[in-house]
């Protein structure tokens, strides 16, 4: 219940503000009609202030469990986060605890992408991996996988400028319930990820 209530925050938070809307609105009329004349309301102006608070509660609550709890979506944000500080500290072995064991790259499984990646990384070809603006497209539990796109830019000797792509990323659940990496796709910055032509990647 909180992952469903947390995944859907956005729409959660726009239904109590209108309801909450509304129940101002309401109470204004039902406060102010009396002394104008007007016709009485169907409900005391207290009634409002009650529903208004409830609502003010409601709020709250979406607001603490969205903020606490710990979703999918989240899990995978965090991995490529950790993944990114990876690469700026030199870690191969943080990197790569994010990425599948049934990782598939270019006819590369993860064991012979670790050395690539570990290579790339002592000779400063790939000095440091920024993502944002991570969107996740689909997202299935049951299924186990999960489709992320995101921006990244690129830093070393191996990157032309400016080293800005569109990324597809394809996640699995592991076994052990964690979000890895399983492949990747770069696009070029004004190429869609979701169904444009992907970049040749030189990882032969």
């Amino acid at each position: 219940m909180s992952t469903w209530v947390s995944e859907h925050a956005g729409i959660l938070y726009l239904i109590l503000g209108l309801a909450g809307a509304l129940l101002v609105a309401a109470w204004w009329l039902a406060r102010s009609a009396p002394r104008r004349g007007g016709v009485a309301p169907p409900m005391p102006a207290r009634t409002y202030l009650v529903g208004l608070v409830a609502v003010a509660a409601l709020v709250g609550v979406v607001w603490v469990v969205d903020h606490f709890a710990d979703t999918d979506s989240k899990q995978i944000e965090r991995a490529l986060d950790a993944m990114s500080a990876g690469v700026a500290a030199g870690d191969v072995d943080q990197i790569f605890a994010h990425v599948s064991d049934s990782f598939i790259l270019g006819g590369r499984n993860k064991a012979s992408f670790r050395p690539f990646v570990q290579n790339e990384i002592r000779n400063g070809g790939v000095s440091s991996v920024k993502v944002w603006d991570i969107d996740i497209k689909t997202l299935s539990r049951e299924q186990r996988q999960a489709t992320v796109v995101f921006k990244v830019k690129a830093r070393g000797s191996q990157v032309m400028d400016p080293g800005v792509y569109n990324c597809r990323a394809e996640f699995v659940l592991d076994p052990d319930n964690q979000w890895r990496l399983k492949t990747f796709t770069l696009f070029l910055p004004q190429t869609d990820p979701m169904k444009g032509e992907p970049l040749p990647l030189p990882i032969g």
